[in-house]
């Protein structure tokens, strides 16, 4: 409903919100998107909150979806040479657009952040394992999850999160630091000039 009631200026920018639980912030800098030959979605993400002195946040995030709005997107995806390059968003234009639209529709308080809260409380819904929820949201902390959405909110059963790889390994998580992780994300091109 809210992507039905939002100008077309910010619509992608919002099912990037619906779809990858991005926070509003990361918007600010170019999000990778790729169609899969498995009918899935690729979503890289340059994350915001990130600290190298503390270890907070992850610098960035891949996402692998299929199903409802992420199929959708594969497809206009597709059509666009199966990669693409989502220019960056910023200042407030697309917060208030939600804002607004959410209100039209009669949902009071709801805002760019509340799509990441609903991205969560799906993935919970969907009985997803607990460190790939931690991981979609950018998060290093294992328990910094529990602050976003509800199973009980969420629906289960539109769009999937198949995989998710990320920066950096959950606090308390044991690696080989030779290795990140067991199948490395692929390079996609972060180009702005050509979305």
């Amino acid at each position: 409903l809210l992507l039905d009631a939002i100008p077309s200026k910010h619509k992608l920018h919002c099912a990037l919100l619906v779809l990858s639980g991005a926070r509003p912030e990361e918007l600010g800098k170019p999000i990778g998107l790729r169609a899969l030959p498995d009918i899935s979605l690729e979503i890289l993400i340059q994350g915001a909150k990130v600290s190298d002195n503390t270890g907070a946040g992850q610098a960035w995030r891949r996402l692998v979806l299929e199903g409802g709005l992420a199929e959708q997107l594969r497809q206009a995806v597709v059509r666009k040479g199966g990669e693409i390059t989502v220019p960056p968003k910023r200042g407030l234009g697309l917060q208030k657009a939600i804002a607004a639209a959410a209100q039209r529709l009669g949902f009071q308080g709801v805002s760019a952040y509340s799509l990441r809260h609903a991205f969560a409380a799906d993935l919970k819904a969907q009985k997803a394992d607990p460190d790939s929820i931690s991981l979609a949201l950018g998060h290093v902390s294992r328990a910094s999850k529990s602050r976003y959405g509800s199973a009980r909110n969420g629906r289960a059963g539109r769009t999937t999160l198949l995989t998710v790889e990320a920066d950096r390994a959950l606090r308390g998580e044991v690696r080989d630091p030779k290795i990140l992780f067991a199948n490395p994300a692929p390079v996609i091109k972060l180009n702005v000039d050509n979305p």
